[in-house]
């Protein structure tokens, strides 16, 4: 079946159609848990708050068929806040609980100690060590970033992290897998964003 752009009346979803258009990928949008669990590919995108968003995937009827596949290691990719949702939990949402991929909570960035927040902008990031999301993309290769939080690193068994500074280290970019997750807009991060889908589909 085509990519699977998942849509819950939240995030970003036509520029990230947009962009895998022009990679030539067929894509439907779609929220119906039935194409989350056949779909080859599915993506998330995601902007603003994270339990809105966990409630409105489940007010859709997507968070167990997203769930089912971020668990049984089927192609997915996470993008802001749908990245932020691959973990356990956020200080943004007390008491919501994420899809615990990554037994972790996502933390504020504290203004002054990390620089002005929301980190906004372009950052380079240290790319993990056999990295396929990163495949063909420069180490510290430039990505555009819109967040006030972040994702801690995190120990974990075939977990690779990439990761940024902005007062401190976090995490940019998870693979677990066939699962993975990207903290920048991925459809706004030009040449290498486009490389960054090229390298998902390719799962």
């Amino acid at each position: 079946m085509a990519v699977v752009v998942v849509d819950y009346q939240g995030g970003n979803v036509r520029s990230v159609v947009n962009v895998l258009k022009h990679l030539g990928a067929s894509v439907v949008i779609s929220n119906k848990a039935k194409d989350i669990a056949e779909a080859e590919h599915v993506i998330l995108p995601g902007q603003g708050h994270f339990g809105a968003c966990a409630r409105e995937l489940k007010t859709a009827g997507l968070w167990q068929a997203l769930s089912d596949r971020i668990q049984n290691n089927k192609a997915f990719l996470g993008i802001c806040v749908g990245f932020q949702l691959l973990y356990e939990e956020s200080e943004e949402s007390p008491g919501v609980q994420g899809f615990g991929l990554i037994p972790k909570k996502i933390t504020k960035f504290t203004a002054g100690e990390h620089g002005k927040v929301p980190h906004m902008g372009w950052n380079n990031i240290q790319t993990a060590k056999d990295s396929a999301l990163f495949k063909g993309i420069k180490n510290n290769a430039d990505f555009y970033f819109v967040h006030s939080y972040f994702a801690p690193q995190q120990e974990g068994k075939d977990l690779k992290q990439s990761l940024c500074e902005y007062g401190a280290s976090f995490v940019a970019a998870i693979e677990k897998g066939a699962v993975w997750g990207c903290q920048f807009h991925v459809e706004k991060s030009q040449q290498a964003g486009l490389r960054v889908l090229q390298n998902f589909l390719a799962i």
